[in-house]
């Protein structure tokens, strides 16, 4: 049930496709996606990789993320295996889940498939 509090779910990974493929109008709704979810549930803390080729950037979000200092970096090929190699290979705590937002324009997928749960949008 709808409550008050947040329950404490643990770090989620956002990825975002930040490649030449994705239109401005679509970087535009990938982040209104990304803010919605951190509105809708205030507790959880974001890291949020810019990828294109390569994971561009990473940024820790929260509720209180100023939304005017974001903006997609990137905008070169695209390439989905990066950002799972770059979680792989990170020494924090790996994500409760992932969160793969793109526009599907690639066919380079992590071999092997990645042991976090992955929700593509």
């Amino acid at each position: 049930m709808p409550a008050l509090e947040s329950l404490d779910i643990g770090k989620v990974a956002i990825f975002w496709d930040t490649s030449c493929s994705v239109t401005d109008s679509q970087v535009a709704d990938i982040a209104a996606e990304t803010h919605g979810l951190l509105e809708a549930h205030p507790g959880v803390k974001i890291d949020l990789y810019h990828i294109d080729t390569e994971v561009r950037h990473i940024e820790e979000l929260d509720q209180y993320t100023d939304w005017d200092n974001i903006s997609a970096k990137g905008r070169g090929g695209t390439d989905f295996r990066p950002g799972f190699y770059a979680v792989e290979d990170s020494e924090e705590e790996d994500p409760v889940g992932i969160i793969y937002m793109t526009d599907g324009e690639c066919s380079k997928f992590p071999e092997p498939h990645p042991n976090i749960p992955v929700l593509w949008i």
